[in-house]
């Protein structure tokens, strides 16, 4: 593995990292918590999907299932996304 792999590698696990910490911050936030939940799941799947495709970059043998998960994170951040812009738009709606 070349010098421009390794820092490509490392930048970004770090991005993917980066983003696991701030979706638990954002979980851990007793403020508004309906918008901060969505936005802490929205990071969480987009940071399954950065690290899935990192892995897989650099590891084309990998498992199914990690393959799977990246995938079904990608299917997520539609709906989360959607939720969220409502939740943060008209935050007085009902959730039905």
């Amino acid at each position: 593995m070349t010098i421009s792999d390794q820092l490509l590698l490392m930048f970004s696990a770090i991005g993917g990292l980066n983003g696991l910490l701030l979706a638990a911050y954002f979980f851990a936030q007793r403020v508004d918590p309906i918008p901060h939940k969505l936005l802490a799941l929205l990071l969480l799947m987009l940071s399954i999907r950065v690290l899935k495709s990192v892995l897989f970059f650099f590891n084309p043998d990998i498992g199914k299932q990690i393959l799977q998960l990246g995938l079904s994170a990608c299917w997520m951040i539609g709906p989360i996304l959607l939720c969220y812009c409502q939740s943060v738009c008209r935050p007085d709606s009902s959730w039905r």
